[in-house]
């Protein structure tokens, strides 16, 4: 059991510091940095035993006195004990001062470091013969589009720009074509778009500020009406699919499985950014290798999966973010909505938007109104919208139309209005904002001179109590699951295993022949975690938080289900698994694992 971390502690005094503890004991103790003696160590320079053989050419005495004297790892490990102490005794009077903070570190944080510890030796099992063929399609895909989008562009001009990208070694070697991909290269992509006669000569969305160029990034590309930028775009996406599988052979054990770090504490500055640490919001980052972004398709994500006479589960909140909302703001016909065992919010608007009855909302309707939904509900101005459901949803509005919408969205959630204003006052009067689990987020750009960057910090205000709040939903349920509170002891780990989180979901290995018991414990306490209610919160929640999930052999592959059921999902008791969902086989025309003949 973790007593107190002192990172843990300052990522949430303060989730703008950089967290390491040099930087730490600079600002709160007043020190100069005592850096690493003349000694190289870390897990970067190799194991203990390695360091020093190499820094002890001869084992004397005299050799010893030097390696632990005065510029040795002796002082430099000294200061790092004692100033980690002088950290704990300056963080005790700032946690007695914000109980909120301080019921977060006892029920949540450290807890939650002890889980993910375990969380991180379980693993994630990948089928390394599905990534195989998944990686050998997707390449030949990419090749292709590739070959494609060069053929749709002028030869001189392609010629005149791979003369220009060769090397001086691949010169001399009489390459016509250098190694570097010339639609890799922005000057390149600005002749093409912009400026060369042979190019298309489109007209600019956005220009760099320094330079003033015109952008060549996604988010430019997206806005310019033309086959060629959506076919960059898909190429770029198409490549940058690909170097998940090199990720995933680099960190392969010899057991098969990969076993990501999960940053469960902050780790720097920034909106939202992770630097080797968790987000300033408080939800969990991934690395080596992250699974946390894996994308959202079958050849993907269908290659982590569960070991034979195992099922993998994923359990996701339904509409998370705009049920905290609906709690946040008490917005009364939210609320109504979500304590209706069959509300959903999207059609409710749509049906509002179009003015007619919610059970003629088409699929069309019910899909435009979910992009203008969650981006006002964070504050988006008419503009932002316009250009957000465009490149999220596929959704075009007009100028007017995208007004329209706004206006109508906060006449229709009079309650969320309410919120919005009230965040924006008590950030400017508080230069923070709280969650109601006690969560802090520092806004100090609220005091910019600059209107966007105040800006910026508003929809901050507004955000981080919801994505806080989920964030900590998912970390308390595991916690709890995994026995790590007094409320429950936990899951067997013989039948289940947790191994992982995205964003609002929570990633389990289950046994075949125990899983529909196990799932239903995993469903009630995430729909109930009682270390959030009755220690943080001290509440009960105004109204459901649904639990789906989705078991099958692979991630992404499989049947939905509640526990109780609904008009759009199966009860959980309805679902039926058939043994020999492990014996997936490879369809290439389908482009994912189907399952064998006569298996549902």
């Amino acid at each position: 059991m973790i007593g107190f971390d002192t990172l843990a502690a300052a990522g949430l005094i303060d989730e703008q510091r950089p967290m390491n503890l040099k930087d730490l004991a600079g600002v709160a103790l007043g020190v100069d940095n005592w850096g690493k003696g003349s000694q190289a160590f870390g897990y970067k320079e190799g194991p203990p035993e390695e360091i020093l053989a190499r820094n002890a050419a001869r084992p004397t005495k005299a050799h010893l006195g030097d390696l632990w004297g005065d510029e040795g790892m002796g002082p430099y490990c000294a200061r790092d004990v004692a100033y980690t102490h002088m950290l704990y005794e300056s963080q005790k009077p700032q946690l007695r001062e914000e109980q909120g903070l301080s019921k977060l570190l006892k029920y949540l944080t450290l807890p939650g470091l002890e889980a993910f510890g375990e969380i991180e030796k379980n693993g994630i099992y990948l089928d390394w013969e599905y990534a195989a063929e998944s990686e050998n399609i997707l390449s030949i895909r990419a090749d292709e589009a590739e070959q494609e989008l060069l053929e749709a562009i002028d030869s001189d001009l392609l010629d005149e720009w791979y003369e220009k990208g060769l090397t001086t070694k691949e010169k001399k070697a009489g390459a016509t074509i250098p190694e570097k991909p010339v639609l890799g290269n922005e000057h390149f992509l600005r002749a093409l778009l912009f400026t060369d006669e042979r190019g298309l000569l489109l007209n600019p969305i956005s220009f760099t500020p320094a330079r003033h160029e015109p952008r060549v990034d996604e988010g430019s590309l997206k806005e310019l009406d033309h086959d060629i930028p959506r076919s960059l775009i898909e190429l770029r996406q198409a490549r940058k699919n690909l170097s998940f599988f090199d990720q995933w052979r680099e960190w392969r054990c010899d057991c098969g499985r990969v076993h990501p770090y999960f940053n469960v504490l902050k780790g720097g500055g920034g909106d939202g950014d992770d630097d080797r640490g968790g987000t300033v919001s408080g939800r969990r980052s991934c690395d080596r290798p992250n699974m946390q972004q894996v994308p959202k398709f079958a050849l993907m994500r269908g290659c982590v999966s569960a070991q034979p006479g195992w099922l993998f589960l994923e359990v996701d909140y339904s509409q998370l973010e705009v049920r905290i909302m609906a709690w946040l703001s008490g917005d009364e016909t939210l609320l109504a909505i979500y304590n209706d065992p069959d509300g959903d919010v999207y059609r409710h608007f749509a049906s509002v938007a179009n003015d007619i009855p919610e059970s003629e909302v088409t699929k069309e309707q019910r899909n435009k109104a979910k992009p203008i939904v969650l981006g006002l509900l964070y504050g988006m101005g008419w503009r932002t919208l316009q250009k957000y459901a465009a490149s999220q949803y596929g959704v075009h509005f007009t100028e007017a139309e995208a007004e329209t919408q706004h206006r109508l969205f906060f006449s229709t959630y009079i309650g969320v209005a309410r919120f919005h204003l009230q965040q924006k006052r008590l950030v400017n009067a508080n230069l923070q904002v709280e969650s109601p689990t006690g969560r802090i987020r520092h806004l100090m750009d609220i005091l910019s001179y600059d209107k966007f960057i105040r800006g910026k910090a508003e929809r901050q205000a507004i955000n981080s109590p919801d994505q806080g709040t989920g964030g900590d939903m998912n970390l308390a349920s595991i916690i709890e699951l995994m026995g790590f509170t007094e409320f429950y002891e936990g899951l067997d780990p013989a039948e289940v295993r947790v191994v992982g989180d995205v964003h609002d979901a929570i990633h389990f290995e289950l046994r075949l022949d125990t899983w529909r018991a196990n799932a239903k414990k995993i469903l009630e306490v995430m729909e109930h975690p009682r270390v959030l209610i009755e220690k943080l919160v001290g509440a009960p929640f105004p109204l459901p938080m649904v639990a789906e999930g989705t078991v099958g052999a692979r991630w992404g592959q499989g049947q939905g289900f509640t526990l109780n059921g609904s008009a759009k999902i199966m009860a959980l008791a309805d679902i039926e698994i058939d043994p020999r969902w492990g014996e997936h086989r490879f369809d290439e025309e389908l482009g994912y694992y189907k399952l064998p003949e006569g298996v549902a």
